[in-house]
């Protein structure tokens, strides 16, 4: 078992039906900065992928991690086996594939977060890694709408309810720069840094047939929030929210929300993965809708150099 870099192109060898493996979503970034890693079995055929992207930390650092705006890396296995134990074994082999190509290529700084389907951080942990358990939750829409609805906790029940007899409609939009408005707004109030070159390569492409923007609307027609979603065949991925300040009302995201679920089932999709937060009000806010708590990991090694560096900055700006 090894792990290489390949071609963007050779993805397409393996029919992975993931968005976050398709030219579609990584066309939108660099790709001398995209690292499409392969897996091979000993009969060096490729029966595997994960993606990563590479960036500077402090304008100094080489830091190997996720696209941007993407939720993990993406990995794609194809296991043939079928015994237990051998299935372990299969993935433990995939993830010393991994270090072993982190060692040779003298990876010093890199953080890979895994889907929530990779439970095994074991390799990672032996190999003194940092591993970090993460928490999202994940809506079951093989399940009626009305099962869906009553899922929801009182609260989110109330602010849909709310916002419908207040007069607020949530619908889909194509109005990029209304879109863009709100969500650039609210990565301005949460004082987040984002790349938004990037940003705006995925929001223009908000009309195509894997993302959808809903936003919701006054009785005045004035835009108040709105929830942006990224989907493939399987899963759709809430990436986006944000709502107006000066025009905010407390069912407007929240409708905005179950509008975007209530499409994502009519699709098909069988997942919603509501992309849950580790802050705790934003974690409430996420769980109000009933989803399955359900975790992840992200593996982090940092060097000494730039851990100096991050601690200097941290004081130089406090």
């Amino acid at each position: 078992m090894k792990v290489e870099r390949i071609n963007i192109d050779q993805l397409s060898e393996l029919n992975n039906n993931s968005l976050f493996s398709s030219e579609l979503w990584l066309d939108k970034f660099d790709s001398k900065k995209v690292y499409a890693l392969g897996v091979f079995n000993k009969n060096n055929e490729l029966i595997g992928s994960l993606i990563l992207y590479k960036h500077k930390r402090m304008q100094l650092f080489d830091q190997f991690g996720s696209l941007f705006f993407t939720p993990n890396c993406d990995i794609y296995l194809k296991d043939e086996t079928q015994n237990p134990s051998r299935k372990i074994t299969f993935r433990k082999k995939v993830y010393q594939a991994i270090l072993d190509y982190v060692k040779l290529n003298k990876i010093n700084n890199i953080s890979i977060v895994f889907p929530s389907s990779e439970i095994d951080m074991q390799e990672f942990i032996w190999k003194k890694f940092n591993v970090s358990p993460k928490y999202t939750y994940e809506l079951d829409l093989n399940k009626t709408e009305d099962e869906l609805f009553q899922s929801m906790s009182t609260e989110r029940r109330k602010n849909i309810n709310k916002a419908q007899e207040n007069g607020i409609i949530a619908k889909l939009v194509t109005n990029k720069e209304e879109v863009k408005q709100l969500i650039v707004g609210n990565f301005s109030k949460r004082n987040v840094n984002f790349n938004r070159l990037i940003l705006d390569k995925i929001l223009n492409a908000s009309s195509d047939r894997h993302c959808l923007s809903i936003v919701a609307y006054n009785n005045e027609d004035c835009a108040i929030a709105i929830s942006f979603c990224v989907f493939d065949k399987t899963k759709a991925y809430y990436l986006f929210g944000g709502y107006d300040e000066t025009k905010k009302h407390e069912g407007g995201g929240t409708l905005a929300m179950w509008e975007a679920i209530k499409i994502m089932k009519a699709k098909k999709v069988q997942i919603f993965d509501l992309e849950g937060s580790m802050i705790k009000p934003i974690e409430k806010y996420f769980r109000g809708f009933g989803g399955k708590l359900t975790p992840y990991f992200e593996v982090r090694k940092t060097s000494k150099l730039l851990k100096i560096g991050l601690q200097i900055k941290n004081i130089i700006y406090k």
